[in-house]
């Protein structure tokens, strides 16, 4: 990957950056204190184990000495480059939660290092790094922040301070994370909570002596209100490209429409459908061909 936007600059002295960071550090955490958006990391569910991120580094390192291993040399990340992490951001005053591809520059190495092992003596030693954060006024984030990082592949690396990794690409790469399509038109029936909701929709069905037809229809609203709702989906759709939502919606609605044929089933075949009924129905649901 060609790195377009590349600049040196000279290497702070290591108590100036230290100093540097702990000041931006009080000054963003006094503001993310002041307002109603909060961030964290994307998590990618990949790395924040130690062991496994050693197995990352390990297996995308191009030239390892002593267990030694920098990714961000192999990929001629220089310091200056321009950087997007991607992290999350909630609104505690409506409640919702965004995406964001947050800039920033990376500065030069300071010397430190981090070794990563695991139980089975799995070890590698990789450079820490310093991401420079752009302000984002419209989101409440006044001034930089400074963040200490182990770039663990080429799109992915680990917070130090959090133990948490998250997706990063080149600034103005429109490289997106790949998504697990099946994966989650397969959460949308396998939810637990949801489960009990669809069984108290049954109850109240059958209190109010509603068709078969508007019982069905009320477990399939339900399954898309609330099963939906609870495996973080509506939120993760929103970053990721057009043709991907595209695919992914249509997956859904297939799981959609099968849920509401195994439904109607069950109806002609019982004249019930009970939580029991519910639970098989969920765990016989074909997985979705791609």
């Amino acid at each position: 990957m060609d790195n377009k936007n590349e600049k040196e600059t000279d290497v702070e002295p290591r108590e100036l950056l230290d100093s540097k960071k702990r000041s931006i550090e009080n000054t963003n955490d006094e503001n993310e204190t002041e307002n109603d958006t909060k961030r964290q990391h994307v998590s990618n569910d990949k790395g924040t184990e130690l062991g496994e991120a050693a197995k990352m580094e390990k297996s995308s390192c191009s030239t390892k000495e002593d267990n030694f291993c920098d990714v961000a040399q192999d990929m001629k990340l220089d310091s200056g480059t321009r950087l997007e992490v991607q992290w999350e951001l909630h609104s505690d005053q409506d409640n919702t939660t965004t995406i964001r591809w947050w800039g920033g520059t990376l500065l030069p190495h300071d010397g430190r290092t981090y070794t990563f092992d695991d139980e089975s003596g799995d070890k590698v030693t990789v450079p820490i790094r310093v991401i420079d954060y752009d302000p984002f006024e419209e989101g409440g984030f006044m001034d930089r922040s400074l963040e200490d990082v182990a770039f663990l592949t080429d799109h992915t690396l680990q917070n130090m301070a959090s133990n948490s990794s998250s997706y990063w690409r080149l600034e103005k790469d429109n490289w997106e994370p790949s998504v697990d399509i099946d994966d989650y038109s397969k959460k949308m029936l396998k939810d637990h909570d949801t489960k009990l909701r669809l069984s108290e929709v049954v109850s109240q069905s059958v209190v109010a002596g509603e068709s078969k037809e508007t019982l069905v229809q009320n477990l399939l609203n339900e399954v898309l209100k609330s099963s939906i709702q609870r495996t973080g989906l509506n939120d993760k759709m929103k970053a990721l490209p057009a043709s991907v939502q595209a695919t992914l919606a249509e997956r859904i609605a297939s799981s959609y429409k099968a849920f509401g044929d195994k439904l109607v089933e069950q109806l002609e075949e019982s004249d019930e459908i009970t939580e029991e009924h519910i639970n098989k129905i969920a765990q016989s649901m074909p997985k979705p061909g791609l």
